[in-house]
This record gives C-alpha cells, structure tokens and sequence, in this order.
C-alpha cells in the first residue's frame, strides 16, 4: 500500500499535475445566500484556495470579502467577471492567469484592499460602464501584469486612488480612446 502511494504521489509530480484541488469560486457563489442589500454574501475561508471562474450576471448585488483568500485566475477570462450587475469586493489574493477583475458593461463595483498579480493582460479592466457609473478603484496593489488598470475613454470610474501599481509590462494606468 506505501508503496502504490509512493507511486502515484511521485507520478503527480513528476507529470506536473496539481495535486492540491481548487474549489470553484462558481460553486461558492452559486450556494451563497445574501444578506442586506445584497443578493449574494460570500464570505471565503483564507485556507481555501479558489479557482475563480465567477460570472456575474444581469441585475445583482454581490458581495465577496476573501479574508485573504487566493482566487487563480483563468487562461482565457477574468477571475472575476462582472456584468450588469453591482460588485463589492475586498481582501482577495487573485494570482495568474488573463485578468484579474472585469467590469463590464452597464456595471459598477467597489473595488477595494486586493491584491491582484501575474495577469497576462489587466490587473482590473472595465468596459463600457456607463458614465456616472459607481466605480471606485483604490487601496489594491497589482503588479507583474501586463497593465495595472486598463479603462475606456470617458467611462472612467468615479474614483480610482492609492493602489500601488508596479512592475508592469505596458502601463501602470491606460485608457482606450475608440475612434
């Protein structure tokens, strides 16, 4: 029997296979209740780590504090995306893959006390989020991603402030300007 287990545990090394398994960030929320003015609370547990593939969808107020929790990101989307919908979220640890948030259109999120690295493309992108959206930005420190912020022209979010952005490949803050 030690020896089968010896085996296999040399075998997922070996293969570079993960042997520690995520739990879907999905999951969580689609079990999360809300509370309050929020249609979804999720609280994450810090010795949990979570591979966010969160899409949030048209018309909700969703709260996610991590407690210092790590959020994998994906290869091809954000960790978390948004939209249509309201995001507040604090205390997360997302690390790797495309993106680390994605605000997308007709939304607002509270974005606050993060930190976000080794994005392939944005630390924090939003797209077309409406102007006078509630957006505010501050207090993250992002760093080895491609750009820090990434924003739209005239879409910019209300308040973007004290986050430290380094270490960047492009910009630490850019705006797209179509046409």
């Amino acid at each position: 029997m030690k020896k089968t287990l010896l085996i296999i545990i040399m075998m997922l090394l070996m293969g570079n296979i993960p042997a520690i398994a995520y739990q879907s960030l999905w999951e969580v929320y689609d079990e999360a209740g809300g509370s309050g003015e929020y249609d979804k609370w999720l609280d994450l547990d810090p010795s949990i780590e979570y591979l966010g593939n969160l899409n949030i969808t048209t018309g909700l107020n969703v709260y996610i504090n991590g407690h210092g929790a790590l959020i994998h990101g994906r290869i091809n989307t954000g960790a978390i995306c948004v939209s249509g919908s309201h995001l507040d979220i604090e205390n997360c640890v997302i690390i790797d893959g495309h993106a680390g948030l994605y605000i997308g259109s007709g939304s607002s999120a509270i974005i606050k006390n993060n930190t976000i690295t080794g994005m392939t493309d944005s630390g924090i992108r939003t797209f077309y989020i409406g102007i006078g959206a509630n957006t505010q930005i501050y207090d993250n420190i992002i760093t080895d991603c491609y750009y820090g912020y990434f924003g739209i022209e005239n879409e910019i979010p209300g308040y973007i402030g004290f986050n430290t952005v380094y270490n960047t490949i492009s910009y630490r803050y850019a705006e797209f300007c179509p046409g």
